[in-house]
């Protein structure tokens, strides 16, 4: 310590320290602190500041002015102050970028699906259409050869005394026939696609009145023996529009006519019952046509009465099974004999009407045999084996053979 003089404030004076003191605590402008004053000063904050940042910041419970020198590697404080200031956005960023990420990837799995479905469903639209150009060849091509052969066989003479006149008029009756038949069917399985109609019924609706109506076009044709073969192209086309469409040939037309005649809907169905029943058709017209009337009432047991017998049936008949037959009933029995009866007996007055008949015998005696053939063939029905489409027909031929 410096000697010096006491000064009325109680500090001694005379000294370099007690004169900056004195400086300071009287705010006396003629006293001016000397250097080493505020150079000591400097030292000390310097001191206080790194013992409190010392000791208020650790890294493993260690002070980072000693970490420092136990680990050469570790992050400065400002290092670990600026980390945890940017964690957060770093953090944020971060998952923005995989988000976004994530949501391009969905997209472009999302437009590769699109592209897939888009690709899948041009492709079954080329096999469709692929399918259709086949079934429609097929058709064109069989009925081409059947057509052109008919003509050929007509100018030729070989099945009958034909004029160019007469091929003519029978194209023109085929061709009549054709249009009605298709609008027909097509009429009737519209509604059964529409749900108007369930398939079961469009199936008897189309098998009860197609040969009918068929029949009542033949006067139109020409007296020539080959007419026959004429009307036969529609059934012929029919018998292949249904194997077709039972081989899964037929494309969307195929299947809305198997949905329509199968009494499941399935295609494979179409072979069975409803071809049988054109084949049926298609031999009667060739084996009997007009010249015999056997043919009446085979088509007319076939189609009315056994169509006849199902629809009714399966309304009214669920209280009066035959005891022998439970799938039959009496109702449907009786429906199959008037409806066969009177399809039979109205045909062959049309024919005798339009003079493309000569009866043998009198009218109602003809009637007579046709509701009896017609009652013994409803008991063919009843028969719990075999398939009615040939069966019946079958016997009706026999029937008709002996009786007429």
């Amino acid at each position: 310590r410096s000697k010096g003089v006491t000064t009325g404030s109680g500090i001694r004076t005379g000294s370099p320290f007690s004169t900056d003191i004195a400086a300071l605590l009287t705010n006396r402008s003629d006293i001016v602190p000397t250097r080493n004053y505020i150079m000591m000063w400097k030292i000390q904050l310097i001191v206080a500041l790194t013992i409190t940042f010392s000791c208020t910041t650790q890294t493993n419970g260690f002070p980072l002015s000693l970490t420092s020198y136990q680990n050469s590697g570790s992050v400065s404080s400002r290092s670990h102050t600026l980390t945890r200031i940017f964690k957060p956005v770093k953090s944020t960023l971060y998952s923005s970028l995989i988000r976004a990420k994530k949501r391009i990837v969905e997209e472009e799995v999302e437009e590769n699906k699109t592209n897939e479905d888009v690709l899948i469903q041009n492709t079954s639209q080329k096999i469709n259409n692929l399918k259709l150009d086949v079934t429609n060849s097929i058709q064109v091509k069989a009925i081409s050869v059947y057509v052109l052969a008919t003509i050929g066989l007509a100018k030729m003479g070989i099945i009958g005394q034909y004029t160019n006149e007469l091929i003519l008029l029978d194209l023109r009756v085929t061709f009549l026939v054709g249009v009605a038949s298709v609008i027909f069917v097509k009429t009737i399985t519209r509604l059964s696609a529409d749900g108007i109609l369930q398939s079961r019924d469009s199936r008897k609706i189309i098998h009860t009145f197609s040969a009918p109506i068929f029949m009542i076009f033949w006067p139109l044709f020409s007296d020539a023996w080959g007419a026959r073969l004429f009307a036969g192209m529609i059934t012929f086309f029919q018998a292949l529009r249904l194997f077709l469409a039972g081989t899964k040939r037929g494309g969307s037309e195929g299947n809305e006519l198997a949905s329509a005649i199968s009494r499941s809907g399935k295609p494979e169905e179409a072979l069975g019952g409803p071809f049988i029943y054109t084949v049926v058709l298609f031999m009667t017209i060739l084996l009997f046509w007009r010249d015999n009337l056997s043919g009446v009432i085979v088509l007319s047991t076939m189609a009315a009465g056994d169509g006849a017998a199902d629809i009714v049936g399966r309304r009214l008949g669920k209280n009066n099974k035959w005891l022998f037959n439970k799938d039959k009933s009496i109702a449907g029995t009786l429906a199959f004999f008037i409806a066969s009866a009177l399809c039979s007996i109205g045909i062959l007055w049309w024919f005798s009407f339009n003079g493309v008949v000569t009866l043998s015998s009198p009218f109602l005696f003809i009637a007579q045999k046709f509701a009896l053939i017609s009652a013994l063939c409803a008991m063919v029905e009843l028969a719990p084996f075999g398939d009615d489409n040939w069966s019946v027909p079958i016997s009706a031929a026999v029937l008709s053979m002996i009786l007429l």
